[in-house]
């Protein structure tokens, strides 16, 4: 489980002060870093080891009681159970992968990833972001 050290809560108080949209995300040794966002999209990645072919992520943002569900280009209304299920393909390139996701809008977001390797092997979907936004 991750304690946050002193600094991280005031870093990110200062990042909603300043009123530009951000994401918290945490690296592989838990340290925190806050990236702010312009405009209406941000581009998720990360490297991974080699053997990955494929990389697909799941982007879902709640809206009421239904969810929306990124689709590659743009977020479409949906049952929740549904939208948990929708997965689209990341840019592979070398040992990294990138996606970037367009319209995002002020809300909850849940992104999570699954991996396949050259064998044909899935890897269970790993939640690596859940933040509000806005």
């Amino acid at each position: 489980m991750h304690r946050a050290s002193a600094a991280e809560p005031k870093d990110q108080i200062e990042a909603e002060r300043s009123g530009t949209p951000f994401v918290v995300l945490r690296d592989a040794d838990d340290r925190q870093r806050i990236v702010t966002l312009s405009g209406d999209r941000a581009t998720v990645g990360r490297a991974h080891p080699s053997g990955v072919r494929s990389v697909q992520v799941n982007v879902v943002r709640r809206g009421g009681k239904r969810c929306l569900s990124y689709r590659g280009r743009s977020f479409r209304r949906e049952s929740c159970a549904k939208a948990g299920r929708r997965f689209v393909k990341a840019k592979v390139k070398g040992t990294r992968w990138s996606l970037t996701i367009r319209g995002l809008k002020p809300g909850t977001h849940t992104i999570r990833i699954r991996a396949t390797d050259a064998a044909g092997n899935a890897s269970r979907p790993r939640r690596i972001l859940q933040r509000k936004l806005g």
